[in-house]
């Protein structure tokens, strides 16, 4: 470093002033010869707080088991979606309010479907077995849309309303003769079915009934034969 002492400043030229202030700049290497102090040193260092970092990992495997969940949801409503499209409803009577039925699948990895379950279901044979047959109709059924939500066992609900004449005829069976005469058999058969329900009802056991029984000897044992009089003697 260069230090100027200026006895007259009167005395400076412009020169000499260029010059004081070319004295005063310190050249790089100056800079590295300085032994500054770190201003670091002392400082209070970041700590990791262990309560945030397991909250985040909780909420990361939250977010993941939430995303699980909606592949999931989506992927049953995929495979919903297609049997609903292949089922075609009966027109004849439900033989219930509305028909109701909880199915499991039995599927492999392709889609196929291996088996079909009737879990709770009601309703008519008829009606059961149009839902058994679109499901087999849909097989195979829908790829995951992620691998990790597939299973070989799939649980579905369906619910559907009796065929109105004159209403929409989606989703029902053609209106074809041979569906015209099943649906009139099926009538027939529930009319019966009720005919006799009430007949039983209302039967009642008559007053003053006769108790009528027969009797025999054990099976496998001959009946003893018809007794006769033994003959007469003759009178001399």
């Amino acid at each position: 470093m260069t230090v100027v002492f200026l006895d007259d400043t009167s005395a400076i030229s412009e020169s000499d002033d260029q010059q004081e202030q070319t004295n005063w700049i310190m050249p790089p290497k100056s800079l590295e010869a300085l032994n500054l102090p770190d201003m670091t040193a002392g400082l209070p260092q970041p700590r990791i707080n262990v309560e945030e970092s397991e909250d985040a990992a909780a909420n990361e495997a939250a977010g993941d088991q939430a995303g699980h969940a909606l592949l999931f949801g989506r992927y049953m409503g995929q495979i919903s979606a297609r049997i609903e499209r292949a089922w075609q409803r009966p027109r004849t009577q439900i033989g219930a309010p509305s028909f109701l039925c909880r199915v499991q699948i039995n599927q492999d990895r392709a889609g196929n479907v291996r088996e079909v379950t009737l879990q709770r279901c009601g309703g008519s044979v008829r009606w059961q077995a149009s839902l058994v047959h679109a499901i087999e109709a849909a097989s195979p059924l829908p790829a995951p849309p992620d691998p990790d939500v597939f299973s070989n066992l799939v649980s579905l609900e369906f619910d559907a309303d009796a065929y109105v004449p004159g209403g929409s005829e989606e989703g029902f069976e053609p209106d074809t003769q041979e569906a015209v005469t099943a649906a009139a058999a099926d009538a027939s058969s529930s009319e019966l079915s009720a005919l006799i329900a009430r007949l039983k009802a209302q039967r009642r056991p008559a007053e003053g009934s006769l108790d009528l029984r027969i009797e025999g000897p054990p099976r496998g044992q001959e009946s003893p034969g018809p007794v006769t009089n033994p003959p007469a003697e003759a009178e001399d």
